[in-house]
């Protein structure tokens, strides 16, 4: 009896000792982050557009055409591609023209299969403001971010633009025409 008694006072100290292994204490930490405000813009280099930064150029060209792609144009890829970044609602991207000779003669093309989500690969839906643009003196806004690409970090949006020279109003022969594009994100249409 006395065995019994004493292997019961045992198995009882055992079984305390197991239910305190499982006991637990917990403590508990804060957490704080602060996210930089991204909002940029770049123009994408080869092998994602054709001129990349680069000059756009246009040679020799036969006036009765119009409009007439850059010489040196690629069907299968953009003349430029341009790479925009934004971690802060709706971004609008918007292009103009300086160069007096230039403005207004200057077409871009911009295609919703050329507007890509980097991150996801997929194509972008925001909104084009037309397929078909003059390249005006002005900002113009080409492009309104959607659901889709407003918040677009860390890759960012592709977006492809091909040019074309309209002749509609003469420019004149053996002479160097010039402009500067300009390309702008903003966070205000």
């Amino acid at each position: 009896m006395k065995l019994s008694k004493n292997l019961s006072l045992l198995m009882f100290v055992i079984v305390m000792g197991v239910g305190s292994a499982f006991a637990a204490t917990t403590q508990t930490q804060t957490t704080n982050v602060t996210i930089a405000s991204i909002l940029s813009i770049e123009i994408a280099e080869a092998p994602d557009s054709t001129f990349g930064s680069g000059a756009i150029p246009w040679i020799n060209i036969n006036p009765n055409n119009s409009p007439v792609p850059p010489t040196g144009h690629v069907i299968t890829k953009s003349d430029v591609g341009l790479i925009c970044r934004n971690n802060q609602g709706t971004w609008y991207l918007k292009i103009h023209m300086t160069g007096a000779t230039l403005e207004n003669k200057i077409w871009c093309f911009t295609f919703p299969t050329k507007v890509i989500n980097r991150n996801t690969s997929t194509q972008a839906d925001g909104m084009l403001n037309g397929i078909m643009n003059c390249v005006r003196p002005t900002p113009y806004t080409l492009y309104t971010s959607g659901s889709n690409d407003s918040l677009n970090t860390p890759h960012g949006t592709f977006f492809g633009i091909d040019y074309g020279l309209a002749l509609s109003e003469q420019l004149e022969a053996v002479m160097t025409h010039t402009g500067t594009i300009t390309y702008t994100i903003t966070r205000s249409p």
